[in-house]
């Protein structure tokens, strides 16, 4: 089946707070959403965070490449769209573009042979562990707020756990750690995520080598995404495992990450490296070398991933209530974690669908029909 329509939106929902991460403040998610149609009539659609980039008109601008192309190869079209962007970079918003036209495609796919996404992709599993993000706001939050919300995920079954760092004098993120310890105790994982807080390793080292005693699984970008280098040296001197990736785009980077080796633990987005086809290569990179991915934010799209690849120890997830990801908002089916794990979708393609009527009532761009 050939590809006959691309459409595509920018949809701004207003956040209840602003959320704040190191320098970065965030009164609104603006997400960018791609639908692709065949000459049958089926459709596909990726979404993503479109952080304030332009990707839907990154998408106008692949959208010749796309249309008319065979959905049966998938691969091909991602080399193509690949190739002709050579010559004004294969990351940042133009891969973040081609991951959603890869998403959809992929999507789309899997309609057309009447199974569930990951079926295409590889099963390997049919429940994947669910790792919980929390403890945001905390400049405006008591710690006893904090504390009992971390609590409840631990009596809720999720036996991982992610608070972020950073902002704040060693001494006072010492503090901050200690009561998310001893708020889950010490047989659920915790996880840091800084933000890219520090810009100099000796910076990050007053703060991390004060927290390598509380056992964490991992703390997560602590330099800037293309630091490598120096979370290599960083890593020398801490005992608590590095994540990165969460920015990365395509398998180079994190040929780059393996290189140095600057990570323990790689984050990998689906909307953002480049689709599920880029997915597939970084996964088998990381399996290749026993290194364990855990995925960034969208658990509705990473369930498959994990579903598929053995390389990935678990799915990222915030609970609506928490208001960091608005997504399930134009979400028919959002996912919901039992005791810690999510179970894989049954219907076919992603298995769910969007609220177009609302996506076409809010959507403040537009390309295509």
């Amino acid at each position: 089946m050939a590809i006959q329509t691309v459409e595509a939106w920018t949809v701004r929902l207003p956040l209840a707070r602003p959320v704040e991460f190191g320098a970065m403040r965030f009164t609104e998610r603006d997400y960018a959403i791609v639908r692709v149609t065949d000459e049958s009539g089926a459709q596909g659609f990726g979404y993503g965070l479109g952080r304030g980039a332009p990707i839907v008109a990154a998408v106008d601008a692949l959208r010749t490449a796309v249309i008319g192309a065979d959905v049966g190869f998938s691969a091909a079209l991602w080399e193509t769209l690949y190739q002709s962007t050579i010559t004004h970079g294969q990351r940042g918003v133009t891969l973040r573009a081609l991951s959603l036209l890869d998403i959809a495609v992929w999507d789309l796919r899997a309609h057309l042979a009447g199974v569930p996404l990951y079926h295409l992709l590889g099963g390997f599993r049919a429940s994947v562990a669910v790792s919980i993000g929390g403890g945001y706001f905390r400049e405006r939050r008591s710690g006893e707020d904090v504390a009992a919300e971390l609590a409840r995920y631990g009596k809720q079954g999720f036996r991982h756990i992610k608070i972020p760092v950073g902002g704040w004098s060693p001494a006072a993120e010492e503090a901050w750690v200690a009561a998310a310890r001893q708020s889950i105790g010490d047989e659920v994982e915790l996880a840091l995520d800084a933000h890219w807080t520090w810009s100099d390793i000796m910076s990050a080292r007053r703060v991390l080598e004060r927290l390598d005693k509380f056992d964490l699984s991992w703390v997560e970008d602590p330099l800037w995404p293309e630091a490598t280098l120096a979370c290599t040296e960083l890593r020398r001197h801490i005992r608590t495992p590095i994540a990165i990736g969460d920015e990365q785009s395509g398998r180079w980077a994190y040929q780059t990450l393996l290189a140095g080796p600057a990570a323990d633990i790689w984050r990998v987005d689906v909307a953002t490296v480049g689709g599920f086809t880029e997915f597939r290569r970084v996964a088998a990179l990381a399996a290749t070398w026993g290194i364990p991915i855990s995925t960034h934010m969208y658990p509705e799209l990473h369930v498959h991933c994990a579903a598929a690849e053995s390389a990935v120890m678990a799915i990222e997830y915030v609970e609506p209530a928490s208001d960091i990801d608005l997504s399930y908002r134009f979400i028919d089916k959002p996912l919901v974690p039992r005791d810690g794990f999510a179970a894989v979708p049954s219907a076919p393609g992603l298995g769910f669908d969007l609220d177009w009527e609302m996506i076409e009532g809010m959507a403040s761009h537009k390309v295509g029909p």
